[in-house]
């Protein structure tokens, strides 16, 4: 089967979107199946992947999403299916048959970045409440984008649930939970010691693309309740230097780390 997958981003961006990918393909091409890529992105290809990738320059809003129509329209009429890895890209409306992957609410993250909405604004509330013209556009969007998938993959019955409230039928929607590979052993306790966390400290590890909406500045301002409270934060992104600014902001030292 030819795959064409389009993403919004490619590794070696970070994000959740990136990492997916770089192992998924791999195992598809293991199978038997031939993938190449459209994304935008803006890095320089990190190796030689064994599939192609075409990475669409993030320019001007309209040149860029004209480039990224063009580049699948181009590929398109060659694939088996399209495997779309991120609400909201520029797609024909004709092609192979289409499977989505959703793994959160597009209109609700939009909508907080541009800020038509408060970075509070609760993910469930905003499913049930009326907002204005532009978040409402927001909404719509995605919701004429999952209804016209062939089928949708989901990691959890949470967003199943979601995405059918945007009015697509329960039968499109496949549950398939997100992999977790534990290491062969937890950190020993001299292991904690020499890093400086106390033996009985309460230790939080969060993994995750640094933007507003993952909460990691709740985790934080929940330290200051926790005396003995640490918080290592693995990751990158556009909230980096704020939350850096934070932890100087509640005088939390060593006991966050990034």
């Amino acid at each position: 089967m030819h795959i064409l997958i389009a993403s919004g981003i490619f590794h070696p961006e970070p994000g959740g979107p990136s990492t997916y990918l770089l192992h998924l393909l791999p195992e598809l091409q293991a199978r038997g199946h031939q993938v190449e890529v459209v994304a935008f992105s803006d890095n320089a290809p990190a190796k030689d992947y064994g599939y192609p990738v075409t990475r669409i320059r993030r320019t001007r809003f309209l040149q860029r999403q004209w480039r990224y129509y063009q580049a699948i329209q181009e590929r398109i009429h060659n694939a088996d299916l399209l495997f779309v890895n991120s609400l909201g890209l520029p797609l024909p409306r004709i092609g192979p048959p289409r499977l989505l992957k959703i793994v959160g609410d597009l209109a609700w993250e939009r909508a907080v970045n541009r800020g038509w909405l408060p970075p509070t604004t609760d993910i469930d509330t905003f499913q049930r409440q009326r907002y204005g013209p532009h978040v409402q556009w927001l909404q719509q969007a995605r919701a004429r984008e999952a209804q016209r998938a062939n089928r949708i993959i989901v990691p959890s019955q949470y967003l199943s649930s979601m995405v059918q409230g945007w009015g697509v039928a329960p039968e499109k929607i496949e549950v398939i939970y997100n992999a977790y590979s534990a290491p062969p052993s937890g950190p020993s306790v001299p292991d904690r010691l020499a890093l400086g966390v106390p033996e009985d400290a309460l230790l939080l590890l969060a993994v995750a693309r640094l933007v507003p909406w993952k909460g990691i500045d709740a985790v934080m301002q929940a330290l200051l309740a926790v005396k003995n409270g640490y918080l290592w934060i693995a990751g990158d992104g556009p909230d980096l230097a704020h939350l850096r600014a934070l932890a100087i902001q509640f005088n939390l030292g060593e006991r966050v780390r990034f």
